[in-house]
Protein backbone atom coordinates (compact mmCIF):
# COMPACT_ATOMS: atom_id res chain seq x y z
CA UNK A 1 0.00 0.00 0.00
CA UNK A 2 2.94 2.49 0.55
CA UNK A 3 4.12 1.76 -2.35
CA UNK A 4 1.26 2.40 -4.38
CA UNK A 5 0.96 5.82 -2.10
CA UNK A 6 4.70 7.16 -2.98
CA UNK A 7 3.78 6.11 -6.68
CA UNK A 8 0.78 8.18 -6.76
CA UNK A 9 2.79 11.01 -4.90
CA UNK A 10 5.87 10.44 -7.44
CA UNK A 11 3.66 10.89 -11.02
CA UNK A 12 1.42 13.91 -9.46
CA UNK A 13 5.16 15.52 -8.59
CA UNK A 14 6.38 14.87 -11.52
CA UNK A 15 3.61 16.54 -13.42
CA UNK A 16 4.12 19.48 -11.57
CA UNK A 17 7.54 19.69 -11.56
CA UNK A 18 8.02 19.60 -14.72
CA UNK A 19 5.68 21.74 -16.96
CA UNK A 20 6.84 22.49 -20.21
CA UNK A 21 5.68 25.16 -22.63
CA UNK A 22 5.23 24.03 -26.16
CA UNK A 23 6.09 26.88 -27.80
CA UNK A 24 9.46 27.24 -26.01
CA UNK A 25 11.04 23.85 -27.21
CA UNK A 26 10.24 20.35 -29.19
CA UNK A 27 12.77 18.80 -27.83
CA UNK A 28 11.85 15.28 -26.14
CA UNK A 29 13.40 14.23 -22.64
CA UNK A 30 12.47 10.40 -21.88
CA UNK A 31 13.21 10.10 -17.83
CA UNK A 32 13.21 6.46 -16.52
CA UNK A 33 13.89 5.86 -12.76
CA UNK A 34 16.30 3.12 -11.18
CA UNK A 35 13.94 0.43 -9.47
CA UNK A 36 10.94 1.78 -10.95
CA UNK A 37 8.36 1.73 -13.82
CA UNK A 38 7.89 5.01 -14.22
CA UNK A 39 8.80 6.56 -17.50
CA UNK A 40 8.14 10.71 -17.79
CA UNK A 41 7.44 12.47 -21.67
CA UNK A 42 8.10 16.11 -21.52
CA UNK A 43 8.33 19.04 -23.90
CA UNK A 44 5.97 17.91 -26.41
CA UNK A 45 4.68 19.99 -28.97
CA UNK A 46 0.94 21.17 -30.50
CA UNK A 47 0.90 18.60 -33.04
CA UNK A 48 2.64 15.76 -31.51
CA UNK A 49 1.12 12.73 -31.30
CA UNK A 50 2.07 10.22 -28.94
CA UNK A 51 1.44 6.07 -28.94
CA UNK A 52 2.73 3.45 -26.90
CA UNK A 53 2.47 0.58 -28.86
CA UNK A 54 3.10 -3.92 -27.87
CA UNK A 55 5.59 -5.97 -29.61
CA UNK A 56 2.81 -6.86 -32.01
CA UNK A 57 2.21 -3.27 -32.84
CA UNK A 58 -1.20 -2.78 -30.68
CA UNK A 59 -1.74 0.59 -29.88
CA UNK A 60 -2.22 0.42 -25.76
CA UNK A 61 -2.20 4.06 -25.27
CA UNK A 62 -2.44 6.96 -27.96
CA UNK A 63 -2.52 10.95 -27.57
CA UNK A 64 -2.82 13.74 -29.80
CA UNK A 65 -1.20 16.35 -28.23
CA UNK A 66 -4.09 20.01 -29.10
CA UNK A 67 -3.23 22.24 -25.73
CA UNK A 68 -1.12 24.89 -26.88
CA UNK A 69 0.01 25.45 -23.18
CA UNK A 70 2.42 22.37 -22.56
CA UNK A 71 2.41 18.62 -22.32
CA UNK A 72 4.11 15.80 -19.72
CA UNK A 73 2.61 12.69 -18.78
CA UNK A 74 4.49 9.91 -16.81
CA UNK A 75 3.45 6.70 -17.22
CA UNK A 76 3.60 3.76 -14.91
CA UNK A 77 4.03 0.62 -16.71
CA UNK A 78 4.09 -2.02 -13.92
CA UNK A 79 0.86 -3.64 -14.91
CA UNK A 80 2.46 -4.20 -18.36
CA UNK A 81 3.59 -7.89 -19.06
CA UNK A 82 7.43 -8.48 -19.06
CA UNK A 83 7.94 -7.36 -22.58
CA UNK A 84 9.53 -5.03 -24.92
CA UNK A 85 6.91 -1.78 -25.85
CA UNK A 86 7.72 0.89 -28.16
CA UNK A 87 6.87 4.72 -27.21
CA UNK A 88 6.28 6.50 -30.70
CA UNK A 89 6.30 10.60 -30.77
CA UNK A 90 5.02 11.89 -34.37
CA UNK A 91 5.60 15.69 -35.58
CA UNK A 92 4.59 17.07 -38.93
CA UNK A 93 8.27 15.97 -40.20
CA UNK A 94 9.32 12.50 -38.14
CA UNK A 95 8.13 9.81 -36.24
CA UNK A 96 10.85 8.72 -33.43
CA UNK A 97 10.49 5.22 -31.58
CA UNK A 98 11.61 4.69 -28.22
CA UNK A 99 12.12 0.78 -27.41
CA UNK A 100 11.30 0.65 -23.29
CA UNK A 101 11.32 -3.02 -21.81
CA UNK A 102 9.38 -3.75 -18.97
CA UNK A 103 10.26 -6.67 -16.40
CA UNK A 104 9.33 -7.02 -12.89
CA UNK A 105 11.42 -4.45 -11.40
CA UNK A 106 12.55 -1.67 -13.78
CA UNK A 107 11.93 0.01 -17.29
CA UNK A 108 14.57 0.26 -19.52
CA UNK A 109 15.09 2.53 -22.08
CA UNK A 110 17.17 0.97 -24.53
CA UNK A 111 18.79 4.34 -26.23
CA UNK A 112 20.89 3.34 -28.75
CA UNK A 113 17.83 1.22 -30.31
CA UNK A 114 16.03 4.56 -30.48
CA UNK A 115 15.27 5.45 -34.67
CA UNK A 116 14.01 8.20 -36.40
CA UNK A 117 11.74 7.74 -39.33
CA UNK A 118 11.29 11.26 -41.58
CA UNK A 119 7.88 11.46 -42.99
CA UNK A 120 7.52 12.54 -46.89
CA UNK A 121 7.53 16.36 -47.95
CA UNK A 122 5.04 16.99 -50.35
CA UNK A 123 5.44 20.39 -52.07
CA UNK A 124 2.90 22.21 -54.58
CA UNK A 125 3.90 24.36 -56.81
CA UNK A 126 1.42 25.49 -59.01
CA UNK A 127 1.25 22.41 -61.46
CA UNK A 128 4.35 20.74 -60.60
CA UNK A 129 4.08 17.95 -57.38
CA UNK A 130 7.39 17.43 -55.44
CA UNK A 131 7.33 14.39 -53.41
CA UNK A 132 10.75 13.64 -51.09
CA UNK A 133 11.15 10.96 -48.58
CA UNK A 134 14.74 10.03 -47.02
CA UNK A 135 15.66 7.14 -44.93
CA UNK A 136 18.78 6.04 -43.10
CA UNK A 137 18.58 2.29 -44.56
CA UNK A 138 17.64 1.33 -48.11
CA UNK A 139 14.45 0.75 -48.14
CA UNK A 140 11.35 -0.09 -50.68
CA UNK A 141 9.06 2.86 -51.83
CA UNK A 142 5.37 2.88 -53.27
CA UNK A 143 3.36 5.94 -54.64
CA UNK A 144 0.18 5.50 -55.28
CA UNK A 145 -2.25 8.81 -56.86
CA UNK A 146 -5.40 8.73 -56.56
CA UNK A 147 -7.90 10.86 -57.73
CA UNK A 148 -10.81 12.31 -55.72
CA UNK A 149 -13.33 8.83 -55.83
CA UNK A 150 -9.90 6.44 -55.03
CA UNK A 151 -9.30 6.04 -58.68
CA UNK A 152 -5.62 5.43 -58.80
CA UNK A 153 -3.85 8.11 -61.72
CA UNK A 154 -0.54 7.26 -61.14
CA UNK A 155 1.18 4.14 -59.40
CA UNK A 156 5.49 3.36 -59.03
CA UNK A 157 7.71 1.37 -57.08
CA UNK A 158 11.22 1.62 -56.46
CA UNK A 159 12.96 -1.03 -54.69
CA UNK A 160 15.98 -0.61 -51.96
CA UNK A 161 16.72 3.33 -52.42
CA UNK A 162 17.55 5.14 -49.27
CA UNK A 163 16.30 8.80 -50.99
CA UNK A 164 12.63 9.13 -52.83
CA UNK A 165 12.46 12.23 -54.75
CA UNK A 166 9.88 12.54 -57.39
CA UNK A 167 8.10 15.39 -59.36
CA UNK A 168 4.90 14.78 -61.06
CA UNK A 169 3.37 17.43 -63.88
CA UNK A 170 0.00 17.51 -63.21
CA UNK A 171 -0.49 20.13 -66.25
CA UNK A 172 -3.26 18.44 -68.32
CA UNK A 173 -4.16 16.79 -65.57
CA UNK A 174 -7.89 16.59 -64.38
CA UNK A 175 -9.08 19.70 -61.70
CA UNK A 176 -9.73 18.58 -58.31
CA UNK A 177 -8.20 16.41 -55.32
CA UNK A 178 -5.67 14.10 -55.46
CA UNK A 179 -4.42 11.77 -52.39
CA UNK A 180 -0.92 10.98 -52.67
CA UNK A 181 -0.01 7.81 -50.59
CA UNK A 182 3.46 6.84 -49.92
CA UNK A 183 4.31 3.37 -48.58
CA UNK A 184 7.58 2.40 -46.53
CA UNK A 185 9.09 0.74 -43.62
CA UNK A 186 6.21 -0.64 -42.91
CA UNK A 187 3.74 2.93 -42.94
CA UNK A 188 1.58 4.71 -44.79
CA UNK A 189 1.50 8.02 -45.48
CA UNK A 190 -1.44 10.26 -47.22
CA UNK A 191 -1.21 13.35 -48.19
CA UNK A 192 -3.85 15.67 -49.88
CA UNK A 193 -3.58 18.20 -52.27
CA UNK A 194 -5.30 20.07 -55.13
CA UNK A 195 -4.85 20.64 -58.71
CA UNK A 196 -6.58 24.06 -59.89
CA UNK A 197 -6.77 25.71 -63.13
Amino acid sequence: MKRIIKRSLFILLMIITFKTYSNITDSIIIRTYSNSEIVTVDRLRVGTSLKIKDDNGIILHRKEISDSTMYTKSFELSNLPNNTYYLEIENVNEIKIIPLVVNNEYVKYLRSDERTISKPNVQVNGKMVHVNQNSTEEQDFHIIIYYEDQNIAFEEKMRNSKNFSRSYDFTGSLYGDYTIELITEGRTYNNKIHITD
